[in-house]
This record gives C-alpha cells, sequence and structure tokens, in this order.
C-alpha cells in the first residue's frame, strides 16, 4: 500500500490489529489515498467500513481540512482510544492525565466485580491479594511501557491503590493507618514501583531486539513535525 509516513528511512503506512486499522501519512491527500484504497479493498470482499467509528486526527492545524469516506465527512478529533489506550494531539505537559483516570478507573472496576468477596473479613488476605494482582493490577497499568508520568500522576496511581487496600482491609481513612501500615498487611507491590519496572522491562527486552524490528525503530524515531501517528481509526463490519 503506497503513503504512509517515514520512519529511519522505511515507509510505516498502516498499523493493524484485527479489525482495528491505524492508517499514517504525512499529508492529507496521502491518508484520503490510503482511506479509499482500503475502502475499495473492503467493498470487493463484501465488507464496509463503519463512518461513525473511523476518526482521523493531524498535528497541522487547518479548520478547512476534511477526509471523506464514501462521501461523508469523517469526523476530526484531538483524543481517540486505540487498542485500549488514549492517542492525543496536540501533545502537553500532564499529556497522560486523562489516560491515568481511565486506568483508575478500570481498576475500580475488576474490584467491584469482585467486591463482596474483597471487602469480606472472611476471605483470606492471600487470596485477596492473588486476584489484585492477577485482575486489578494489570487494568490499572496496562500500557504503562509508554508512560512518561509526572509527580502527580505517580500519585494519583499511588492514592488509588491506597484506597482500594483500605476498602480491602475494611479501614477508614479517619483511622489514619500510615501506608506502611497498610503495605504491612496487604503485601502488595508499590503501584508505582512496578510501573516503573514494567517500563525498564520492556525497555531492555527492546534494546535486544534486531534494529529492523518496527517496535525497536518507533521507539527510537524522532519524528518530523508534520506527521501524523495515528490518522485513522476503522471498524470493519459485514
Amino acid at each position: 500500500m503506497p503513503g504512509g509516513s517515514l520512519v529511519r528511512l522505511h515507509i510505516l503506512g498502516h498499523l493493524d490489529f484485527a479489525d482495528d486499522i491505524a492508517l499514517l501519512s504525512q499529508t492529507l491527500e496521502g491518508a484520503q489515498s490510503l482511506l479509499d484504497q482500503v475502502a475499495e479493498k473492503c467493498r470487493a470482499v463484501g465488507l464496509h467500513i463503519n463512518v461513525e467509528k473511523t476518526k482521523w486526527m493531524s498535528n497541522v492545524r487547518d479548520p478547512d481540512e476534511t477526509i471523506l469516506l464514501n462521501d461523508e465527512e469523517v469526523e476530526k478529533v484531538n483524543e481517540f482510544i486505540y487498542l485500549g489506550q488514549l492517542v492525543k494531539w496536540p501533545s502537553q505537559p500532564g499529556r497522560f492525565n486523562k489516560e491515568i483516570s481511565r486506568r483508575i478507573c478500570s481498576g475500580w472496576n475488576a474490584f467491584n466485580k469482585a467486591k463482596k468477596l474483597l471487602i469480606s473479613r472472611r476471605i483470606p488476605a492471600n487470596l485477596k491479594r492473588k486476584y489484585f494482582n492477577q485482575c486489578i493490577f494489570p487494568a490499572m497499568l496496562y500500557g504503562c511501557e509508554t508512560w512518561c508520568l509526572t509527580k502527580t500522576e505517580e500519585t494519583r496511581l499511588a492514592v488509588a491503590q491506597r484506597k482500594i487496600e483500605r476498602r480491602m482491609l475494611n479501614v477508614r481513612l479517619l483511622d489514619q493507618h500510615p501506608r506502611e501500615w497498610l503495605r504491612e498487611r496487604t503485601q502488595l507491590k508499590d503501584i508505582v514501583q512496578a510501573a516503573r519496572e514494567r517500563k525498564w522491562n520492556y525497555l531492555r527486552k527492546l534494546m535486544l531486539l534486531p534494529e529492523d524490528r518496527w517496535n525497536r525503530k518507533l521507539t527510537e524515531w524522532t519524528p518530523d513535525t508534520q506527521v501524523c501517528l495515528f490518522d485513522c481509526q476503522r471498524q470493519f463490519s459485514s
């Protein structure tokens, strides 16, 4: 597929995962051409692209920019969810603040699914800890390998973890138990430290990969200011 963005002397035109596809282009015309080609290939096999679920973004501020799909205008956005993580432009200080809010919410959703067990005084602490490590931790740390957190965002994660720990121990904030007291009883790992370790472990594995692997090239890449990393997201339906 022609088009795409130049990444360390290689062209990257699309990111695909099942029916979630992101097209990349350095020009609006290129993005339109890529979308037209994908739509044509879909029609050839009896599929169509859902216009309402198709979004596009650009790092060039031009109110007259438009992209069409089957003669319908595609919505231009400043952010959208791709593969479970928030993609946002323009990038600003504290840009992960909204993503952290989503992750904290996901953690509480995982907690509420087993709330009766987690707050029960009859359930052993080791079982509560196992559920936390297997269900709540992954929900709160999804995608943390890409985070670049401020101290404020790290504090929000830590505070959220302590709130969950207090619920598991059936103690109140007014009881004024210090974090060390909570951690001694729950035996849970600190979420901020866990996020840092996951990021460094990913980086270590990344550096062991061949230089031609896309995930390594993208990590080491310094993009041009006119490159739009995620132009379009689409869902297919037959």
